[in-house]
């Protein structure tokens, strides 16, 4: 039985990060002091006291009271075991429910392809069963990474996520508040899912 905890502690999470294939600095505590300007929060899913996954989730908050959940390379777990994954999505699903946030942006190093440099490109086809999973789950994919500096995203967006962002453009425009510039380059990531 698999269970999710908010706030793990520190040298728990860094060691999991440190220690699994995926590891990634964006994924680090230390990255969260990088992103001073965002809330955060260490995610951690148990199967008894065994750490399973994590992941660092950088929070934004929106006009009216909304959130927005960035997760930069991660989460970090096993994507091939879809069990696991299902309840990592359907965990961040209602954390982010429970925060009131707007959609989740996440964009997990799965690697389709690799080139290095004097040797031939390396396809891994085996991982579009990863991504087929997690449009399955509700997720929807930008595309692949063509450059280094481009994220991989899928994205979680609320039900209502539409009518709460023109709420929030409207009060912006209205009362001509600073926050403007925050969700003017929100809509272009919008995609469906109902949570």
């Amino acid at each position: 039985m698999y269970r999710y905890q908010i706030g793990i502690p520190t040298l728990e999470y860094d060691q999991f990060v440190k220690e699994h294939e995926l590891v990634n600095i964006l994924q680090s505590s230390a990255w969260e002091a990088v992103k001073s300007d965002w809330q955060h929060e260490k995610f951690g899913v148990y199967r008894g006291e065994k750490l399973l996954a994590t992941a660092s989730i950088l929070i934004r908050t929106l006009p009216l009271g909304y959130k927005m959940f960035y997760i930069p390379r991660g989460p970090i777990l096993d994507y091939r075991d879809t069990e696991l994954l299902s309840f990592v999505i359907q965990s961040i699903k209602s954390y982010a429910r429970s925060k009131r946030a707007v959609f989740v942006t996440f964009d997990p190093s799965i690697c389709l392809s690799q080139s290095l440099i004097n040797q031939e490109k390396t396809e891994f086809p085996e991982n579009l069963a990863i991504i087929d999973c997690l449009q399955q789950m509700g997720a929807r994919w930008s595309g692949k990474t063509e450059e280094m500096g481009e994220p991989f995203n899928l994205v979680f967006r609320r039900k209502y996520t539409r009518k709460i962002l023109k709420k929030i453009n409207f009060l912006n425009q209205r009362s001509k508040l600073s926050e403007q510039h925050e969700t003017k380059g929100l809509r272009f990531n919008m995609v469906d899912w109902n949570y």
